[in-house]
C-alpha cells in the first residue's frame, strides 16, 4: 500500500470486500439451510456486494470509474457479438467499412435539409479564423505526452489513449467530436509541433490523438493504419492506382470511415490544396435545380473496389449514395470509383439518368463559392466527417529534395 492515500486504501479495501461477497454469493443455494434463509442471505449479500462496490468507486477516483465503465461496455458489446477493443485498439478494414456503411435510413427525402453541416464556402470565415490554434500550455502537454508514450517502449499501434494523456485538451477534443458528428462537420487544429519531432514521433502523436477522438481503423486490406499521402511516382493513367500516391488532382470523394484526419508534415512547392464541400449543400442545390434527379441518389451505384483485379469476385459493391433518418442526411460519394466500376464485365454502362446525375452533382460541387480550399501548413490537422462532406485535392508541383516533398499522415476514425 506504499504510495496510496488513505482514501485509496479505503477504496481498495471496500473493493476487496465486495469481490469476496460476489465470490460467496453463488455458494448460498448449496448451503444446508432453509429456502427462506437462502433467499434472505442471498438478497442481503447481493445488496452488501453492490453497496460496497459502488462505495469503493468514488474513493478510487475517476480513472478507475472510467476503466470500469469501459469494461462494462466491452462486455455488453461481446454479448451482442460485436468486435471489441479488448485485443486491439483499432477496427479491422472490414469492421470499419461495415460500421461506416451501416447508415440508418427511413425514407428518401426529396427536399433541402436545413442543418449546420449545410455550409457554403463563400460564407465561411478565413481558415485562420476557423482553425483552433494550440496555445503554449497545450503544446507543452503534447511534448509531455510524447515523452510518456515513448517511455513505454511499445509499438505505436498497440498504444491506448491513456498512454498519451491529454487532460488539458480533453474537453476541446470532446467539442471537436461533437462538431464532426452533429455540427459543422469539419475542424482544423493548428500548431502541432511536427518541426520538433521525427516522422516516427509525428506518427505516434497522430495515432494517439485519434484514439482520444474515436477509434482508428485499417485503411485497406493490407492493414495500413496510418496512410502516407505522398507522391511515390505512380501514374494516374493506371486504373487501379491510389491517387494519393501521385501529384495529380483528386476528384471529390468520401472515405469509408466516419472521419478522415490529415496531419501535414510538409506542404508542396505549389498547389496541393485540400478542397472540401458540404455534401448536404450539394444535395440542397440539386433539390432546387434538378429535383427530378434527387430520388436516384437513394438507389445503388456500383462502387469499384480498387484492391481487386478486373472481374474478380467481390470487385464491386452496390452502394446508395444517400441515406436519410431522424432528420440527418448521410452521403457517400466517390466520383472516380462509381465510374471505373464499368471496367468489370458484370457492370453495365451508366444510364443516361445516372450520367446526368453524376455530372450535375459534381458540377454543383465544383462551383466557386460553394467549396472551400485549404492550404494546410506543417503542423495543421484537418478533420472531416465523411457523412456530410466530400473532399478533393488540387494538382501540385513538389520539391526536388526528397526531405521536402509534400507529405501528410492520414487517419481513419469511427466515432
Amino acid at each position: 500500500m506504499v504510495g496510496l492515500s488513505l482514501r485509496e486504501i479505503c477504496g481498495y479495501g471496500l473493493l476487496i470486500v465486495s469481490c469476496i461477497a460476489w465470490v460467496i454469493l453463488p455458494a448460498i443455494p448449496f448451503l444446508d439451510i432453509s429456502g427462506p434463509q437462502k433467499a434472505a442471505w442471498g438478497g442481503s449479500l447481493f445488496l452488501f456486494a453492490e453497496v460496497t462496490w459502488w462505495a469503493a468507486m468514488p474513493l478510487l477516483g475517476p480513472e478507475v470509474i472510467k476503466w470500469w465503465r469501459k469494461m462494462v461496455e466491452r462486455a455488453k458489446a461481446s454479448l451482442r457479438g460485436e468486435e471489441t477493443a479488448t485485443a486491439s485498439p483499432y477496427l479491422s478494414f472490414i469492421g470499419q467499412t461495415r460500421h461506416y456503411f451501416d447508415r440508418p435510413h427511413e425514407a428518401a427525402r426529396l427536399e433541402p435539409v436545413a442543418c449546420e453541416a449545410a455550409w457554403v464556402g463563400r460564407e465561411m470565415a478565413p481558415l485562420e479564423a476557423l482553425a483552433y490554434q494550440l496555445n503554449d500550455a497545450e503544446v507543452a502537454e503534447l511534448h509531455q505526452a510524447m515523452a510518456s508514450a515513448e517511455a513505454l517502449g511499445r509499438e505505436t499501434r498497440t498504444l491506448q489513449a491513456e498512454d498519451f494523456p491529454l487532460p488539458l485538451l480533453s474537453e476541446k477534443i470532446q467539442g471537436w467530436r461533437d462538431t464532426l458528428s452533429s455540427g459543422l462537420g469539419f475542424q482544423v487544429i493548428r500548431g502541432v509541433p511536427v518541426q520538433d519531432w521525427s516522422q516516427a514521433q509525428s506518427e505516434l502523436f497522430f495515432w494517439c490523438f485519434g484514439l482520444h477522438l474515436g477509434r482508428p481503423g485499417e485503411q485497406n486490406p493490407d492493414g495500413d493504419l496510418l496512410g502516407h499521402v505522398i507522391d511515390t511516382g505512380a501514374q494516374r493513367e493506371d486504373d487501379a492506382v491510389r491517387l494519393y500516391k501521385t501529384a495529380a488532382n483528386i476528384d471529390y470523394h468520401c472515405d469509408a470511415a466516419d472521419v478522415v484526419g490529415l496531419l501535414c508534415l510538409n506542404k508542396a512547392r505549389r498547389g496541393g490544396h485540400s478542397r472540401i464541400v458540404s455534401s448536404v449543400t450539394v444535395f440542397n442545390e440539386l433539390c432546387k435545380r434538378r429535383p427530378e434527379l434527387v430520388a436516384r441518389l437513394y438507389e445503388p451505384f456500383s462502387l469499384d473496389i480498387r484492391d481487386k483485379e478486373v472481374n474478380e469476385a467481390g470487385s464491386t459493391l452496390p452502394i446508395p449514395p444517400c441515406r436519410f433518418a431522424e432528420g440527418v442526411l448521410r452521403t457517400f460519394y466517390h466520383a472516380d470509383y462509381f465510374r471505373s466500376a464499368m471496367r468489370h464485365d458484370d457492370v453495365p454502362p451508366l444510364s443516361a439518368q445516372q450520367q446526368d446525375l453524376l455530372d450535375t452533382y459534381e458540377a454543383i460541387a465544383a462551383e466557386e463559392g460553394i467549396y472551400l480550399d485549404m492550404d494546410l501548413q506543417p503542423g495543421d490537422i484537418q478533420l472531416l466527417s465523411n457523412h456530410t462532406n466530400l473532399h478533393a485535392r488540387t494538382e501540385y508541383e513538389d520539391w526536388d529534395e526528397p526531405e521536402r516533398k509534400r507529405h501528410l499522415l492520414r487517419l481513419w476514425l469511427s466515432l
